[in-house]
């Protein structure tokens, strides 16, 4: 399971708080892309936006942070192994180059199944 890399979190913190003020999806990018850091992912970004607008139930109620996904997640890995009856390994996303970790979002691991 992978966790979603930090600036995920800091984009869907502002897309919460944008999207209560409109649903124009150029302004919300534009918001985001204020962010200096966040620049660099702007292809990314626009992506995303246009993703959570299109389908809201992609935003999750509560926007936390990674180390705090990471913490619940780990809480989690003993029930999940015994639920599923197989080991769980939490990765966060930005230390792994698997395919698979890009498509972590806040509140939603990517999943691998090997």
């Amino acid at each position: 399971m992978f966790i979603a890399e930090p600036w995920l979190y800091n984009v869907f913190t502002i897309i919460s708080h944008e999207i209560k003020v409109t649903r124009n999806v150029g302004e919300i990018i534009r918001r985001v892309l204020e962010e200096e850091k966040l620049r660099i992912k702007g292809k990314e970004i626009s992506k995303i936006v246009g993703s959570v607008l299109k389908d809201v139930s992609k935003l999750p109620s509560m926007v936390t942070s990674q180390e705090d996904e990471h913490t619940v997640m780990k809480d989690a890995q003993e029930f999940l192994e015994k639920e599923f009856g197989c080991s769980i390994e939490i990765i966060l996303a930005n230390e792994s180059d698997h395919e698979k970790a890009k498509s972590a979002m806040p509140g939603k691991v990517g999943i691998v199944i090997e």
